[in-house]
């Protein structure tokens, strides 16, 4: 799975057929699913108090104290199938192409609790329906066994005061367990407040992990790729023996140390706090264009351990990136009463 070798050139290695190859691939996803993947993801695995005790970094209780796993969704492309109805279901507009989706949810260390599906991509299954369908209390109605297997794991190990951090897609949900999400601009707004802006950078700090995680299951090469149609089946089982190996054999993707500890509790102490040059400096008048030898003796008076309190990791390491690819766009004025200030402006 990770080198991408087809079962053809496989079976010229090995001096076997390409049946026998097939008959071998299957026969081994279902022993690991058995075996190895209860070890390492889903209920067995995990109790909800050691997932509160051993995989809830101190400093993320301290960002969102009620959290207690994160959850999202990814795509695996497919190629195009032959069926007409299941090609129109796994068709994406969003991504423009063929594809089915992954629910996964991650514990708060980066470990991987689980991950459901394949699910059709067309709009009948957004990441808002997918998540009310998993958190439903009504599990007597369900007809598929999967899925009433997967409410009913949820709704044992978690309890109904926990919460789930999700992107935005999951801001309208409305099932058992109450969401972390990021805040979006409301109609007539330009840009979030501070307290709802800090809020969502709380959220986006722990969130990123998730979207660490699965770019490094995607370096496999069987999701990385377009799937062949006869795989579809057993993407399920492949995805969670990849997540059983992640949690098995990787290190974690989020650490607990004292460093991550003191910038969360440095967070918490100003998220109240309101921004004043907005209010006092920015819309006065007096404003002059301004290059970088006039803004050098601003810059230089913070170092990093400045930068990095105020900014998150992804930020600062992104920052030079993304300076050079806006520069042609903003402009950079200074003002003769705020001597300390640089107003940026696109």
């Amino acid at each position: 799975m990770f080198r991408g070798i087809s079962q053809t050139f496989t079976g010229t290695l090995f001096g076997l057929t390409q049946p026998r190859i097939s008959q071998i691939f299957h026969e081994t996803v279902k022993k690991m699913s058995e075996v190895f993947v209860p070890l390492y993801i889903g209920s067995q695995a995990f109790q909800r108090h050691d997932i509160i005790h051993n995989h809830s970094p101190e400093w993320v209780k301290v960002l969102l104290p009620n959290a207690v796993a994160m959850i999202d969704s990814t795509y695996v492309y497919v190629q195009k199938s032959w069926n007409f109805n299941n090609q129109k279901k796994s068709y994406c507009q969003y991504k423009a192409d063929n594809l089915v989706k992954m629910m996964a949810i991650m514990l708060l260390d980066g470990k991987w609790f689980d991950i459901y599906g394949p699910y059709f991509s067309d709009g009948y299954n957004n990441d808002e329906l997918i998540w009310n369908t998993l958190s439903d209390d009504k599990v007597e109605d369900y007809e598929n066994k999967d899925l009433f297997a997967h409410n009913q794991q949820l709704h044992a190990i978690f309890s109904k005061n926990d919460m789930f951090i999700g992107d935005r897609g999951f801001a309208r949900c409305k099932g058992k367990w109450s969401l972390y999400t990021p805040d979006s601009i409301c109609k007539g707004e330009t840009q979030l407040s501070t307290i709802k802006a800090n809020q969502t950078r709380c959220i986006t700090r722990v969130r990123n992990a998730i979207e660490r995680g699965f770019g490094r299951l995607k370096q496999w090469n069987f999701i990385g790729s377009v799937v062949n149609t006869d795989s579809i089946p057993v993407i399920g089982s492949i995805m969670r023996i990849l997540c059983a190996v992640d949690n098995a054999y990787f290190s974690n993707l989020v650490l607990d140390n004292n460093d991550a500890l003191e910038h969360a509790q440095y967070t918490i102490r100003n998220i109240q706090l309101e921004n004043e040059v907005e209010h006092m400096e920015a819309n006065t008048t007096g404003w002059k264009k301004a290059n970088t030898s006039d803004i050098s003796s601003i810059i230089t008076s913070y170092d990093d351990n400045d930068v990095k309190q105020c900014n998150g990791e992804y930020s600062v390491r992104i920052a030079h990136a993304y300076l050079g690819h806006i520069q042609q766009e903003w402009s950079t004025y200074i003002h003769p009463d705020f001597p300390s200030t640089v107003k940026i402006k696109n």
